[in-house]
């Protein structure tokens, strides 16, 4: 298989003529660099079924087909998405999704049978000649028939999971934290009584830097959409921040804290760059 963050991360993808299938070990990785783009390219990935192909020093060309993207993750955030998605961004990646999880009898099946070495060598060889996973391929190919969806789309729509729900409501809970921060930026600029002091302003490198507690705290009295476990709130920051996470001091005391660049308050709607320039 092709490696996701290669594709990703590269102006080069001639590596997708070579698999149909693109593999994210431990998830699909969302850094500073790629986070405008990282949902983008998701879905392109996986509901275009005509992709342009860029190798070095060669005339891009077309590549007729739809690629497939297995994603390996120990937890439920194998999309950690920057973006502020909306209702239909959100349908439209949980439509292209279809959820597996692992059953821990699984390890124990392949641990009996002689794991990496034994049983392993003969589902996938090490000299890459087809094993016994593709002769089991060609017998479902033969045998199994698969029946999407009525009307759905890539034969997962209809199969909502509890990661579906959960993945909808992380991304929902987005705006709300955007909104919750902008609004105790707000307060912090003003002088107000009882303004946080876990919450900065960086003109410099073009973000908020706010402590996940400020946010916490703050969360019911502040957050226009529904309440939400502590967890879910930090995971939004974490992805927003896109790994923007270090010590930074603000007021009396230094602490950790996530740096939520500029563009993500603009582009949710939040308020306009002017507004945090002059902030």
């Amino acid at each position: 298989p092709v490696e996701y963050n290669k594709v990703m991360n590269s102006d080069f993808n001639a590596e997708i003529t070579t698999s149909p299938l693109i593999f994210a070990d431990e998830g699909v990785i969302v850094d500073r660099n790629n986070a405008a783009a990282a949902s983008l390219v998701f879905r392109n990935l996986v509901a275009d079924t005509a992709h342009f192909v860029n190798a070095k020093f060669k005339t891009p060309i077309p590549l007729r087909g739809a690629l497939r993207v297995l994603i390996c993750a120990n937890d439920e955030n194998g999309l950690p998405f920057k973006e502020s998605l909306g209702a239909d961004g959100i349908e439209a990646i949980v439509q292209r999704v279809m959820f597996i999880e692992s059953d821990p009898a699984a390890a124990t099946f392949i641990r009996k049978r002689g794991g990496r070495e034994g049983i392993g060598r003969t589902w996938a060889p090490p000299t890459n000649a087809p094993g016994a996973i593709a002769e089991h391929l060609m017998w479902l190919r033969d045998n199994r028939t698969i029946a999407p969806a009525e009307g759905g789309r890539f034969m997962v729509t209809g199969r909502p999971t509890a990661w579906h729900r959960e993945f909808g409501a992380r991304q929902g809970i987005k705006p709300s934290t955007l909104q919750v921060t902008y609004t105790l930026l707000q307060r912090a600029r003003a002088g107000l009584a009882g303004a946080p002091d876990g919450i900065k302003n960086d003109a410099e490198s073009k973000c908020v830097w706010v402590r996940s507690r400020t946010i916490l705290d703050a969360w019911d009295s502040l957050s226009r959409s529904f309440r939400a476990k502590p967890a879910a709130i930090k995971d939004s920051l974490r992805q927003l921040s896109a790994g923007n996470y270090k010590t930074v001091r603000m007021g009396k005391s230094s602490a950790k804290a996530y740096g939520i660049p500029w563009s993500a308050f603009v582009d949710a709607a939040v308020c306009d760059i002017e507004d945090l320039e002059e902030a």
